[in-house]
């Protein structure tokens, strides 16, 4: 029963339908409705698509009918945006939002989401905080975007949220999270449906910057994401999203624009090994076959003059740089020691985030480059007096910080300076007054660099210890 003061919030607040499509969810899809039906803001819907699932997810979502979700039977499996699209008629809400089947939305999620959207006029769509479910601190993205040749990314992928660089404006919000003026599919109309995966959270943030539009990221509208659940019923993921690149730039990508791109398409083709190649022509035989639409498309979104190309990353090739998978990191409390050495041996169990791939030295050495912070656990069953660190640097001077932090606290215990002899690998002992626990040693690296690559990279480390 409401009282009068939630009747009156209720009608002051705008109606919010929020989406979400189902394939073979039944993992996942109860948890992600639980999640929706226990938001803090007053006044939304939900719609349900069910994709013609075969797993019993259908059932289930009928079971939530009866708890005010709205459920839409499609008797095909449209994908992503065919099954948004399907949603889109029945959505009454002057504000859209989107979600996957695997994403658990904080209760504050779709208040601080509506919130951001609302401050400000010019702003037509907001991107949430993304987190890898199984990883609460480490961010799965932070809306996204592409590159000059097409290629999507996105933002602050695999980052810990502690030292993310979140941005304010982004190209799209991820489909997984995006909050979206109704106003924008007034002129949109629906998703192309054509791509069953892939580059349709691309198309809207295009819409929303040509509709004159902002995209922003909205830092205190949570998401848990099951990353990859949705990828296993994909036949070929490769293939589909290079269709879908190519698609994107075919239909968007300024007429002033294309020349260059088709040129470096080109290169880009040639520059494949012969296992891609292939896949990229099959991409580009698909286009060609709907090159019509695409250029109906085009036809579309013309009188929108709005502009998108700043927000693209101004590279070519691949996008984005391989980062470190923090995201498949599991740290497990019950492995921990009070040393670390990359041996293979139990070093995934503690690392944290900020770890690249084992390497090995010319004399042999295993080893793990640094991004510009890594964290790693460490358990002192006897306390320690000092921490050993071994790194590599053929140059003198500072490096940066080591901290060493109870784990699951923010509060410094001890904090030293890094400093460097040049005599290429060393090791330099730290002293630290420990009691018996649990720790976090946090490396933060004062200049890290881009390598030939485009990853980050900091200090190679061979060794941390505590004695």
């Amino acid at each position: 029963m409401h009282t009068a003061e939630q009747h009156r919030r209720k009608q002051g607040a705008k109606l919010v339908s929020i989406i979400v499509v189902n394939y073979n969810g039944k993992a996942v899809v109860a948890r992600c409705l639980d999640c929706l039906l226990a938001q803090n803001y007053p006044n939304f819907e939900i719609i349900a698509v069910d994709n013609n699932s075969t797993d019993g997810s259908r059932a289930m979502l009928e079971r939530y009918a009866a708890k005010g979700v709205r459920v839409i039977r499609s008797a095909t499996n449209s994908g992503g945006p065919g099954g948004r699209n399907l949603a889109l008629p029945y959505a009454g809400g002057e504000i859209l939002a989107f979600i996957d089947n695997d994403g658990y939305a904080d209760r504050n999620w779709l208040s601080a989401a509506v919130g951001t959207l609302e401050s400000d006029e010019r702003i037509g769509a907001v991107a949430s905080a993304v987190f890898f479910a199984r990883r609460r601190t480490i961010l799965n993205g932070c809306g996204g975007t592409i590159n000059w040749q097409g290629y999507g990314g996105d933002l602050c992928f695999h980052a810990p949220y502690e030292f993310a660089d979140i941005p304010r404006e982004v190209l799209f919000p991820m489909a997984c999270g995006a909050v979206v003026r109704a106003d924008v599919f007034a002129r949109m109309g629906q998703f192309d449906p054509l791509p069953l995966k892939w580059y349709e959270d691309v198309e809207l943030g295009i819409w929303v910057w040509a509709c004159g539009y902002k995209v922003v990221v909205a830092q205190e509208a949570w998401i848990d994401h099951v990353s990859g659940f949705s990828d296993a019923f994909l036949p070929s993921k490769i293939y589909m999203c290079e269709r879908a690149r190519i698609r994107t730039a075919l239909k968007y990508y300024p007429a002033r624009r294309l020349g260059a791109w088709l040129g470096r398409e080109l290169t880009h083709l040639m520059s494949l090994g012969r296992d891609q190649r292939p896949l990229i022509i099959k991409a580009w035989m698909w286009n060609l076959a709907h090159l019509l639409s695409a250029w109906q498309w085009r036809r579309k979104i013309r009188p929108h003059k709005g502009s998108f190309w700043h927000l693209l990353d101004r590279s070519w090739g691949h996008y984005p740089p391989p980062v470190a998978e923090n995201g498949a990191l599991h740290p497990d409390p019950a492995r921990w020691g009070s040393s670390l050495k990359f041996d293979g041996s139990i070093e995934l169990a503690q690392l944290n985030f900020g770890w690249n791939a084992v390497e090995r030295s010319s004399d042999g050495r295993p080893f793990r480059w640094t991004e510009a912070h890594a964290s790693a656990f460490f358990k002192l069953p006897d306390g320690a007096q000092y921490c050993r660190l071994g790194f590599f640097s053929p140059l003198a001077g500072p490096k940066g910080q080591i901290i060493v932090r109870r784990a699951g606290t923010l509060q410094p215990l001890a904090r030293f300076d890094l400093m460097a002899s040049g005599t290429g690998w060393e090791q330099v002992f730290f002293p630290c007054r420990l009691t018996r626990g649990c720790y976090e040693v946090l490396i933060g690296i004062a200049r890290p660099v881009k390598d030939d690559s485009g990853r980050i990279i900091g200090l190679p480390v061979s060794s941390i210890t505590f004695e």
